[in-house]
């Protein structure tokens, strides 16, 4: 019987953070890593991976934040119930944290 690796992508647009994340992540445990640097990247790897838990920044850099990259991707079907999402961010705005919360 063979073991499933838990398959993680991490979404972060920072490389050091990017890297930093993924490196502390297969110290723990051996788990099937993705990285990616934005949602469209994210949006692509979905339609082949189906990811067990996804790790993602709140600020991307991008038109879209985290939040509305997940929305979106739950809405195109991408991301199924079951995946589990970390959000990623120093900001302790009440706005953003309602955000991540919200979804």
């Amino acid at each position: 019987m063979t073991k499933h690796k838990i398959k993680i992508a991490i979404v972060e647009d920072n490389t050091t953070a990017r890297l930093n994340l993924r490196s502390h992540l297969l110290s723990m445990r051996e788990f099937d890593i993705t990285s990616y640097i934005n949602g469209k990247e994210l949006r692509n790897g979905l339609k082949t991976i189906g990811f067990d838990l996804v790790v993602i920044d709140f600020y991307l850099g991008q038109n879209k934040n985290g939040v509305e990259w997940i929305q979106y991707l739950k809405e195109s079907k991408l991301i199924k119930p079951s995946t589990g999402i970390v959000f990623l961010t120093s900001d302790r705005l009440p706005q953003t944290i309602s955000q991540i919360l919200d979804i």
